[in-house]
């Protein structure tokens, strides 16, 4: 409710600090190997204190050729993707995607194609150098400044117990936060 103390917080940090234009937009995240959240143990009074168990995808494998030009793919798609419906703030544009001059995305496997000279590995190379990758590469070489804080290889790119589980790529939207 507009009377709610946070709301006061709100409008206050608005007008005396200042703030990019695009804090006010949404990060959308794409997430591949994720299969589900098992919430079987949380607790419907303090769920708070559990946020349940992750599930993933026992057959997901960027390892592939194939695997890795659909997430390419994703990420090229999602620079142009449209979005019509109230809550997007494109004028002009027409896009889910904040454009800007500066890189409204993040794809993980992009960049880590950049940093590998522009080949991607295959097969038992892939996950040793996507590795590397994750501990050595700076993320703000490749992304730019509408999604500084936003990117950190360590969280995006999800390796558990020496397995990559997960992956996530990034843009800021054009939908208020």
């Amino acid at each position: 409710p507009q009377n709610h103390m946070l709301m006061g917080i709100s409008e206050f940090m608005g007008s005396n600090f200042n703030t990019p234009a695009h804090d006010g937009y949404t990060v959308v995240e794409v997430f591949w190997g994720i299969a589900g959240l098992d919430g079987s143990e949380i607790n419907v009074y303090y769920p708070e204190d559990q946020s349940g168990k992750v599930k993933f995808d026992s057959a997901f494998d960027l390892s592939t050729p194939e695997a890795q030009e659909f997430v390419l793919e994703t990420c090229e798609m999602l620079k142009d993707l449209p979005c019509t419906v109230a809550g997007c703030d494109n004028a002009g544009s027409g896009k889910l995607m904040l454009q800007s001059d500066s890189a409204g995305d993040s794809c993980f496997l992009r960049d880590f194609k950049s940093w590998s000279n522009g080949t991607l590995p295959t097969g038992a190379d892939f996950l040793p150098r996507l590795i590397e990758f994750r501990k050595s590469a700076n993320e703000a070489d490749y992304t730019g400044e509408i999604l500084e804080g936003e990117v950190d290889y360590d969280k995006d790119i999800g390796v558990v117990a020496g397995q990559l589980r997960f992956g996530v790529i990034k843009i800021r939207s054009t939908m208020s936060e």
